[in-house]
This record gives C-alpha cells, structure tokens and sequence, in this order.
C-alpha cells in the first residue's frame, strides 16, 4: 500500500465534513470554528447514531485527545448560540408550503442521572413524521405549565406568515386544551377528555354522552365558554376519540390522525434514532441546543430517504395480517444510507445539497 493510499480515507471523511460546512455555513452568523465543529457534530453523530458526548468525544475527526474532545464538546453545548427564528423560518419555507399544514404539539420526557428533562415541541406534519419546528426544555416532569405551549405558539404567530390560500391547524392531545391553542391564530383540532363537561339545552353534561356510538359524527355545542364544533366516537377499548375544532372542519378525523407522527418523531429522536436519552446531558439549555443538531441530521435523513424512493432504492416490505407494509420507516431508510456511507468511507457529496435545502 502506498504512503498516499493510507491517507484516503482521512481526506475522504474531511472532504465530507467540508462540504457540510460549506452547507450550512450560510445560515449561521457565528464564529466560524463553531459552525464547523458542528459539521464535525453531524459526521459523528451518523457514524454512531448515538448522542453520547462520550461516544461523540471518540468519533469526532480531531487531533486532540478524548479528554479534551468531552471538555470541547461540552463548551460546545454550553456557549454555542443558534437562530431559533431563522431555523423556524427555513423549516416553514420548506415544509409549510402546502394548501393545507398540520401543527402537530406534544411533549415527552424521560430520566438522565437522576434528573429529569421534559422537551415540548411543535413540528410540521410531513411523510408520516414531524419536522421540529420550534420546541422548549426543562428540568421537569409531568403536564407542561401553561406558559410553555403559549410561548412556543406565540412564536408561531410571530415568526410564521402563512399564505392567504391555506389552512393552518394545531393538532393537540388531551394535555393541552387550554384557551392558548383555541387563540393563538391557528385552526385547533384538539383532543379532549371524555369526562369534560359541555352545556346542552341548559344542561351541563359529560361529552362521552353525545359521542356514545361507534360511529363517528361530529356536532357543534358549547364548551368552554364558547361554541366549538366537537367530532367522536366511542372506541373498540370503550375509549373515546373526541376532538373539537373551530370553526367546522368535514375531515377533522383524518387532519387529527396526524397528530401520531409527532411521536414518530420522539422515536427517531430517542431508541429508534439518535438515542437522546442516553446523550448523558442534564441541563435542560444544553439539550436544547443538542436538539438543533438532532434536527438538522434528523430533516437530512428524511430528504435522504426521499431520495432513494426517487432514484428507485425503495423500502423494503413486510406482510402482517395479509397486509404490506415498509419495514422501516422513511426516516430510518435515509439514516441507514447515510450512515453505511461514512462508515464505509464513501463519499457524501451528491447528498450535501439535501442538507443545505433546510
């Protein structure tokens, strides 16, 4: 082997994490060392699919020992600054371009060395998983406090100029009711409890009363303190599917229907992905920051995944109960193509132009 041959890979994996810099460079206004450290961020996190700053520490392309990698990684995540509006606004004009856009919101939460961290997130639905649009952080557990989802959606309002030809709607679970999703600008489609009371001819009554059928109907009726159109059914488990929009939407079920895809994207952000929850980060700012690479590689494998469908690689299929379906998701379908490319340190270029399109 050559002196020269030995070195092809080294210069292979920096071609890679240039051109990642030079995508991204453009919409960042920050020290330039740090925007290419986070090209170096993007690289390992697909070698690993994996969070850890340990693990990152490792597979980062740097001359200096892991010690220092971990302490770089960590200045990284505590002084590193980013544009949550200029993000917003590039995932909007992306992916919120269509007649009609679905706002997924929701929240999860999970335990790191004793602490825990809850992240609320608002994202666009888009081919069966949520782009993250605007999220928050906290070290917390349980129901959001109020002034996390009014602040994330007043940033929506602030921040996002819908066109005059479309229908923008929130859809929500039965957490977040509150009159911030039926004021923040946005068309709600919202799930609410069974038990929640409505007032009908006078009469204050549980809501599972009106929706004690099988069969889905949708009617309009006062609840809280205003008239709301409320859609349901009554489940196969006795469980109720309720929602309520305003004003009268015919396909309210199938709009609420994509409401899933924000957890999908929990998936592809936690064990079907990136594995968030074992990054052994605590603080809440610094896993918000965290999450900005996440995104960013997250939206780079879904662009990927597409294309594949495109240039005819498709996803392979299953049957189960006499039904075919993908076996993995799209998202997991570009990861893996991204991620058998810089492990056989192959080249990433034609890819490039999918990442700098976000």
């Amino acid at each position: 082997m050559s002196p020269n041959a030995s070195y092809q890979p080294l210069l292979l994996m920096q071609s890679n994490e240039q051109s990642i810099y030079d995508a991204i460079a453009p919409h960042f206004h920050c020290d330039k060392r740090r925007t290419r450290f986070m090209a170096y961020l993007i690289v390992a996190l697909l070698k690993l699919a994996d969070s850890s700053l340990s693990q990152w520490s490792l597979a980062i392309n740097q001359t200096t020992q892991r010690a220092s990698g971990l302490k770089r990684l960590q200045r990284f995540l505590g002084q590193f600054r980013f544009s949550a509006r200029i993000y917003a606004q590039l995932v909007w004009q992306r992916y919120g371009q269509t007649t009609e856009v679905v706002l997924t919101l929701d929240r999860t939460e999970y335990k790191q060395r004793g602490e825990w961290i809850q992240l609320l997130l608002i994202g666009i639905a888009h081919q069966g998983m949520s782009i993250p649009l605007l999220w928050h952080s906290a070290n917390r557990r349980g129901n959001s406090p109020t002034i996390a989802p009014k602040t994330l959606l007043k940033l929506v309002k602030a921040w996002i100029q819908p066109r005059q030809d479309q229908h923008v709607y929130l859809t929500a679970d039965r957490e977040f009711i509150g009159p911030e999703c039926r004021s923040c600008g946005l068309i709600p489609i919202i799930r609410i409890r069974a038990n929640a009371q409505l007032t009908h001819q006078g009469q204050k009554l549980r809501v599972a009363t009106l929706f004690d059928s099988p069969t889905w109907r949708s009617q309009p009726r006062l609840l809280y303190k205003q008239k709301l159109y409320l859609s349901g059914m009554r489940l196969a488990d006795g469980d109720y599917l309720i929602i309520y929009s305003d004003p009268y939407i015919h396909h309210t079920h199938r709009l609420y229907s994509r409401r899933w895809q924000i957890e999908t994207l929990f998936g592809g952000f936690k064990s079907r992905g990136f594995d968030l929850e074992g990054c052994g980060v605590t603080k809440h700012r610094r896993i918000c920051k965290l999450l900005f690479v996440l995104s960013m590689s997250l939206i780079w494998a879904l662009e990927t995944g597409q294309w594949l469908i495109k240039a005819g690689k498709l996803i392979p299929l299953r049957t189960l109960s006499g039904k075919s379906q993908p076996l993995f998701s799209l998202f997991r379908h570009g990861l893996d193509e991204l991620r058998d490319r810089v492990l056989r340190q192959q080249s990433i270029q034609e890819l490039i132009p999918l990442l700098s399109r976000t």
